[in-house]
């Protein structure tokens, strides 16, 4: 019964080869997810409210919908930690089409077309799943730190290092599990400048898998993705990235991102391992770091335990120290540890709950400790 589930709830992100969109087969689940915590990075608890995801896939011959609707009832507070009120609001929905035009052609067109080509950092799932988190290889606190500092992956939409990718008309073509062609056109694009992306990956054998794509053909400062998957055994895989960020562009604003992961697999037991950094064209940035570890155990038939952690640095500026207004900026820092337990009610239901420790430590050399938790019940059907 739990591998029945899982196959409906799990949302696959580190697979190399073609996914689907929001979910993997026709069908239709439910989330409702409830949590606390100290959102501000003070002292006050605060209830973050109570939130529904309804997702559903259907297939109609050659046509096949992805839609998802999240609703929530948010919950606002005061600068003093009190409840002001509750506000019932939809707070995000997708819906993509994709249709099977001819044989080994695919059209697709929505606000989240995630057609990964190739290898990239972990980001765990969607936001309302349990086994949602992000990498924290770009960091929003520092400065340049929030450079991707683990590479970037290829999606039909564009190039970029963060899970969430924006509407897109897209086609592929592929020729069995040999060879896969993708263009993209995402949301933006006009004719006085023109947006257009494409990727191509390859599996000369059952063994290896080589991705490449590029974002902005026809802008002065496009974007170069890598990624290659080589399966060493049946338990060990080995991933490596590089994103090439500014080619063409102006000089000195360039940055190279590289990343590499191990998949290690047993019976019960999952763990993936991986690092990455950014290396800056301007010499003064000093190089960015990330490094993280997602695993995966199951205790027995029915309840799974993970655990996400991960490391990153930021890139500073060698200039803040020639300024006294400066002098006490860094690169900033991110901690992150987040443990979360499932329980698999039956082949349909799952309870789950997750706990989320950072430590933050802004570009301004501020410190920050936020913790949360949240319950999670998903009905698949």
């Amino acid at each position: 019964m739990k591998r029945i589930f899982v196959c409906c709830l799990v949302f696959i992100t580190t697979v190399p080869f073609l996914s689907a969109q929001l979910m993997e087969r026709n069908g239709y689940r439910n989330t409702l997810w409830s949590g606390a915590g100290n959102d501000n990075g003070d002292d006050h608890t605060e209830w973050d409210g109570v939130y529904d995801t309804f997702q559903a896939r259907l297939g109609a011959g050659a046509l096949s919908i992805d839609a998802m609707l999240q609703w929530a009832a948010d919950t606002d507070y005061s600068d003093s930690g009190n409840l002001n009120g509750i506000t019932f609001k939809n707070t995000d929905a997708n819906v993509n089409f994709t249709l099977r035009a001819i044989k080994n052609l695919e059209l697709g067109m929505g606000t989240y077309l995630d057609w990964k080509l190739g290898p990239a950092p972990s980001h765990g799932s969607k936001a309302w799943e349990i086994r949602y988190h992000l990498c924290q290889g770009g960091l929003s606190e520092g400065l340049p730190g929030s450079a991707p500092v683990t590479g970037a992956s290829y999606y039909a939409n564009y190039i970029t290092e963060s899970p969430d990718t924006t509407k897109a008309l897209a086609a592929r073509y592929y020729v069995e599990d040999l060879f896969q062609f993708a263009v993209g056109i995402p949301s933006g694009a006009d004719t006085t400048a023109f947006l257009s992306n494409a990727g191509m990956v390859c599996t000369p054998n059952e063994k290896v898998l080589v991705a490449l794509a590029y974002d902005k053909i026809f802008q002065d400062d496009g974007n170069l993705y890598a990624g290659s998957t080589l399966i060493v055994t049946d338990s060990l895989t080995l991933d490596v990235w590089a994103a090439l960020d500014n080619l063409g562009g102006k000089s000195g604003n360039g940055q190279t991102g590289t990343g590499a992961a191990l998949n290690i697999t047993s019976d019960r037991l999952t763990i993936r391992p991986e690092t990455g950094c950014t290396f800056y064209e301007s010499s003064d940035y000093t190089t960015a770091w990330y490094a993280g570890t997602d695993i995966n155990y199951e205790l027995d038939e029915n309840i799974t335990a993970g655990l996400w952690t991960s490391l990153a640095l930021g890139s500073k500026n060698k200039e803040w120290d020639n300024r006294t207004e400066t002098e006490n900026r860094v690169g900033g820092m991110i901690f992150d540890l987040r443990p979360d337990l499932t329980y698999y009610i039956n082949s349909t239901d799952a309870l789950g709950s997750t706990f989320n420790l950072q430590k933050l430590t802004t570009y301004e050399n501020r410190d920050y400790t936020y913790w949360s938790f949240g319950f999670y019940w998903t009905h698949a059907f």
